[in-house]
């Protein structure tokens, strides 16, 4: 593979959500509010073109998964196919 693209990258974090049994959606309705599904897998980016895998904790925090902080798609890419791997070990 190339060239790495945001759906290549949003494909494999739909993976990781499903096989952690997370939910899909960072975002759901409670009665009038919007509330932040705790244990969503998403992609943050950076301003420079970077990115991330994060996860949410609550409506106010996150952790951030992928290391090394902001990195280019690529190699998050291969970070998170790793990462995958490993859940299904």
């Amino acid at each position: 593979m190339d060239r790495i693209t945001q759906k290549d990258l949003e494909t494999l974090v739909a993976v990781i959500n499903d096989l952690t049994g997370s939910p899909m959606t960072k975002l759901m309705r409670v009665g009038d509010k919007v509330a932040v599904c705790t244990g969503h897998f998403y992609l943050q980016y950076a301003t420079g073109g970077g990115v991330e895998l994060q996860r949410a904790l609550s409506n106010l925090h996150r952790e951030t998964i992928s290391t090394g902080g902001y990195t280019m798609k690529k190699e998050l890419y291969h970070w998170m196919s790793g990462f995958i791997a490993g859940i299904k070990l």
